[in-house]
């Protein structure tokens, strides 16, 4: 099993992460978002054998959230 966990106090970012995670075309993948004290935790949790196809998913949306809110 792979897991991501990214935290922000950004509300848009979080909720860009759910969707664009929600809509990856693997199965296997299941997502979680918790609040703590100071931040909000978008947690991906991955238990199919593509790592590589998992991870070049999460390099893009990555890529695309840092072009849009940074």
């Amino acid at each position: 099993m792979k897991s991501i966990c990214i935290k922000t106090n950004n509300k848009y970012i979080i909720d860009y992460l759910l969707k664009d995670f929600s809509n990856i075309n693997l199965d296997n993948i299941y997502l979680s978002s918790h609040s703590f004290k100071n931040y909000d935790n978008v947690i991906i949790h991955y238990t199919g054998n593509k790592i590589d196809a998992f991870l070049e998913n999460v390099c893009d949306i990555l890529t695309r959230m840092h072009i849009l809110f940074l």
